[in-house]
């Protein structure tokens, strides 16, 4: 086989591994490698598909950081802070915009705030395709006295975890509503997939191949 065709082939290849380098529903986010971290519980969630509104309201309980975890005291159901998370969803499960809010009161070794611990805008989402019934979102922290744990974090994005109860069909064409309870935090650094370091190979073999050809 000679150079050319050797070279077409390798730029076949980059080709075909990068159109197949993307993002994949769910995000498999990882939100374990930094602090903190933020569950909550005893939520609902609604989702009008007539409007495209996501909305969820659950109780923010603990401000998890190694072995300073502390809890998050509010109004939400007497004891709890509140999170609040309001989104536009399309058919299809596409993001078109969203924010989020966390209010309560902490004390402890990680931080001392009352009101508003963190506000965000989302900007990413993913959902399981199986009967887990997995909702996750990427935000971008926009005030609060977290904030700033995010900002310091790779990429400065956080992200948001959230276990559902009546989504069932995975294309968010139908109305649904149900309970929720789940975690958010930031979001420890994405590997790099195998096809990505096949994509560089590739793309040195044809670098390699065009020199050869050249001299």
């Amino acid at each position: 086989m000679s150079y050319k065709k050797l070279g077409f082939s390798a730029f076949v290849a980059v080709i075909t591994l990068s159109s197949s380098w993307s993002y994949a529903a769910p995000l498999n986010l990882d939100l374990t490698e930094f602090d903190p971290d933020i569950s909550f519980s005893l939520g609902s969630v609604t989702y009008d598909a007539a409007t495209d509104q996501f909305d969820m309201t659950a109780g923010a309980d603990m401000l998890y950081s190694g072995s300073s975890d502390q809890e998050i005291s509010g109004t939400f159901f007497g004891y709890l802070g509140e999170v609040t998370l309001n989104a536009e969803i399309s058919a299809g499960g596409t993001l078109v915009g969203g924010s989020l809010s966390v209010v309560g009161d902490t004390s402890g070794s990680i931080i001392n705030a009352s009101g508003t611990l963190l506000t965000a805008d989302l900007f990413d989402f993913g959902f399981s395709n199986d009967s887990q019934q997995i909702l996750e979102f990427r935000f971008d922290p926009t005030g609060g006295e977290l904030a700033p744990f995010y900002a310091l974090t790779p990429g400065g994005f956080g992200g948001i975890i959230i276990s559902v109860t009546g989504y069932n069909d995975q294309n968010f064409n139908t109305s649904f509503s149900g309970s929720a309870f789940g975690t958010f935090g930031d979001i420890a650094p994405i590997p790099i997939p195998a096809s990505a370091w096949l994509f560089v190979s590739a793309l040195f073999s044809t670098i390699g191949l065009r020199a050869r050809v050249k001299y």
